[in-house]
């Protein structure tokens, strides 16, 4: 799930099952500028047990490129395909193209 009222956007992760023990959190990518490398991509880290989080300080009228990942003890999973995203003004807008679920 995906929310968006101008500078503050929300992203929920669905809960599957689990593969290399119990997801510690995940890790929002996103950026203005998807050719960069994943690598410089701005990082929201998520490590308590919430499945909703919110991405703050977002430029308004912007279109942002999304990847998911969870990560477990073990180390990273891999990153979801790019999700595009523009954020606006005024009342929130739901978008529900963006559902990342871990095995």
């Amino acid at each position: 799930m995906f929310q968006t009222n101008g500078q503050t956007d929300g992203i929920g992760l669905a809960k599957g099952g689990t593969v290399h023990g119990c997801l510690q959190g995940y890790k929002v990518y996103y950026t203005l500028t998807p050719s960069l490398h994943a690598s410089l991509w701005t990082v929201h880290e998520v490590t308590d047990n919430n499945l909703l989080t919110t991405v703050s300080n977002l430029l308004e009228n912007r279109t942002y490129s999304l990847r998911v990942l969870a990560f477990t003890r073990i180390g990273d999973g891999p990153l979801s395909h790019i999700v595009n995203v523009t954020t606006s003004t005024g009342t929130p807008a739901y978008v529900s193209r963006i559902l990342a679920r871990y095995f």
